[in-house]
């Protein structure tokens, strides 16, 4: 379940990511499965997320989202330790990219949202002044980082937990202007960029969302943020623009 349901639902948060974890993972060991790999996410960290974040930082935010994923975390992590699985653990930092379906439930996610926008609204449309840094990464890392992580032998995984980010922290407002550039190649217009009053509150803070961890064991993240918006763009031009 995605942040904003598992809001309005803690009880089947839980019972998502927590429960049916553990039952998978229990129809996998009793199917002699050699690997199950969790993706979990960075916000069990905190919110906001800010300074250096390893894998060494305890989680401490209670948010159901962030509670529900530590549940399915713990499943995962207490059968490795009983070795009954070789259970990894990947906490993924906002990951964007096009979907294989266009009804699945990704357009929430920030860069999503924006593209999305730019290709039906002509506008990119932000919740707040746009100062807050975020981690970021490609699904095309991501996939990657899965398939890296499935070839580990244990000594190699360690724990079994892994970040995986983009080592891109770039400020909302930054990502709102790189979507505008590539709006003015793919499309031939710039979206207006329309940002909420500045709340005093809200700053930039410092964010380094570390995965020398994964990094360490040979993993290295492909430079492609530009491609991935490019092909979310076009794709929501396909599918939700005025010819879609």
């Amino acid at each position: 379940m995605n942040a904003q349901d598992c809001y309005s639902d803690p009880e089947s948060a839980l019972y998502f990511n927590g429960v049916i974890t553990a039952r998978l993972i229990r129809a996998a060991i009793d199917e002699r499965v050699k690997k199950f790999i969790y993706l979990s996410t960075a916000h069990i960290y905190g919110a906001p997320l800010c300074g250096v974040i390893s894998e060494t930082k305890c989680p401490q935010n209670l948010h159901p989202y962030a509670t529900s994923h530590l549940a399915g975390e713990q499943m995962c992590l207490s059968a490795r330790q009983q070795g009954k699985i070789e259970g990894s653990v990947l906490r993924l930092s906002n990951a964007f990219g096009a979907p294989v379906h266009k009804d699945t439930n990704c357009w929430t996610l920030l860069i999503n949202d924006l593209c999305r926008q730019a290709a039906t609204t002509g506008k990119l449309k932000l919740r707040s002044a746009g100062l807050q840094r975020r981690d970021f990464v490609s699904l095309t890392n991501v996939v990657r980082a899965v398939s890296h992580v499935m070839l580990l032998n244990p000594s190699q995984a360690g724990n079994g937990i892994f970040n995986v980010g983009g080592m891109w922290a770039p400020r909302v407002i930054d990502v709102a202007k790189l979507i505008q550039a590539r709006s003015s190649v793919i499309f031939g217009y710039s979206p207006e960029i329309c940002v909420a009053e500045n709340s005093s509150d809200e700053i930039t803070q410092d964010l380094d969302y570390c995965i020398d961890k994964l990094s360490g064991t040979g993993f290295h993240l492909l430079n492609n943020v530009t491609d991935e918006v490019d092909s979310i763009l076009m794709y929501c031009q396909n599918f939700f623009g005025k010819n879609g």
